[in-house]
């Protein structure tokens, strides 16, 4: 069974059930590691973007504020691609594929 209700009210805040987890600081860290580790291995900066999906919440999932400094967003699991779609185009084709060969390598992320 899913969550009952999910709030998110921007810097570290996000509550399931009414308690409050590290979602949003895990998922800066792992986003700055990502892009740490990308950036080292195609030699131009990445910035990666943490993403959270909720999922199931069945009495709600309110976003009052999105955390603030931009490097983790909060979305329901089925606007992601819409979300990931709106962003605006940071990336050539070469930058794109030499991000998406790193990321496949298991070497990368060690």
């Amino acid at each position: 069974m899913g969550p009952r209700s999910i709030w998110v009210g921007g810097d570290d805040t996000f509550m399931v059930n009414g308690q409050r987890v590290p979602y949003i600081r895990n998922s800066r860290h792992e986003a700055v590691r990502a892009g740490r580790l990308l950036t080292e291995h195609v030699g131009f900066p990445v910035t990666a973007l943490g993403v959270i999906a909720v999922m199931g919440a069945q009495k709600g999932f309110k976003v009052k504020r999105q955390p603030e400094d931009g490097a983790v967003v909060v979305v329901p699991r089925r606007r992601i691609s819409q979300y990931v779609g709106n962003l605006p185009q940071r990336l050539v084709e070469r930058e794109i594929a030499a991000i998406y060969d790193a990321a496949r390598r298991s070497t990368t992320w060690r």
